[in-house]
């Protein structure tokens, strides 16, 4: 048995006139046409702040919000609507700019459940062949429901192969479309036989950007401002409106640079936490043994082809 260590470490967000804006949300996991609760704090007084609702690298919703406390801080809650485009997640991003004309910002992302309005019965009847070469199949639905029905062999099915539509393909296609990957959260279950297909689950999280320009990065966004951004010894100078990011130790990087297999950043911030193809082969590799093949890359089993 081998053994894992790790370290963490905290860093506060660059403010050097201490006033922070946070943004939080008491609605762990949203669900479609259902309303999402977020509690915006701020430890400085104001009248009002913007907020922006983004799915897929695509503002769906944007609107400001009049402050009703009074005093140097307080807290205002927020109800938004989910749609069906914010799934499988989005992000709710807050701006506020001072009467100094300094840029707070802050965002959350949180994760989108579909719940399924019609409930379909599925029955198989294998009795009625006696050769047993077909099966009767009994759909029943709602007027109006679209469904689809597949079937295949136990082998192929436990090979689980990459042209089968499943729910964790259709939200891994989706999340792909976010503009920055390193800000998505996700928990995948795999069946080492290949008894069930995978599944994702999404996982809501807070903003981890250090000041408020890595903030809007990280939520998508580009600044096209006058107001004034306060960054921390040794950045700001990378050109948001040329597309280049911060690496974060005084280096910049292009967006499309991100997880492209090459280091351009010196302490490799463009490259975390990437997903490349010869990673998800050697994890597929190590969750299934069954497609484990000696001798030779491709992960199938000789055996369960002849048998197909």
């Amino acid at each position: 048995m081998g053994s894992a260590s790790g370290t963490a470490k905290g860093v506060p967000f660059h403010s050097p006139k201490k006033r922070y804006l946070h943004i939080t949300s008491s609605t762990s996991e949203a669900l479609v046409h259902s309303y999402a609760i977020f509690h915006v704090r701020a430890n400085f007084p104001m009248k009002k702040f913007q907020y922006m609702v983004m799915a897929k690298g695509i503002m769906i919703f944007s609107s400001s919000e009049d402050v009703t406390w009074e005093g140097l801080e307080g807290i205002q809650t927020l109800s938004i609507v989910v749609a069906k485009e914010m799934f499988p997640r989005f992000t709710v991003v807050v701006v506020h700019i001072t009467d100094a004309g300094e840029l707070i910002t802050d965002s959350i992302h949180i994760s989108v459940k579909i719940q399924n309005a019609k409930e379909i019965t599925l029955n198989l009847n294998q009795h009625k062949d006696h050769s047993k070469r077909t099966v009767e199949a009994g759909i029943r639905a709602p007027t109006g429901s679209y469904f689809a029905l597949a079937c295949s062999r136990i082998a192929n099915y436990q090979l689980q192969v990459q042209h089968r539509i499943t729910i964790a393909r259709l939200m891994k296609a989706s999340l792909r479309m976010e503009p920055h990957p390193r800000s998505v959260m996700t928990i995948k279950h795999r069946s080492r036989g290949g008894l069930w297909t995978e599944k994702v689950t999404t996982l809501s999280a807070e903003n981890t950007g250090m000041w408020s320009l890595s903030a809007l990065h990280v939520s998508g966004l580009n600044l096209a401002s006058d107001a004034h951004v306060h960054h921390p010894f040794g950045t700001g100078k990378c050109n948001g409106e040329l597309g280049f990011l911060e690496c974060g130790d005084g280096s910049c990087y292009r967006q499309d640079e991100i997880c492209d297999g090459n280091q351009h950043c010196r302490n490799g911030n463009d490259e975390l936490n990437c997903l490349t193809t010869q990673q998800y082969v050697e994890d597929l590799r190590e969750a299934r043994p069954v497609l484990r093949s000696q001798g030779s890359s491709l992960p199938f089993c000789t055996k369960l082809l002849y048998k197909l």
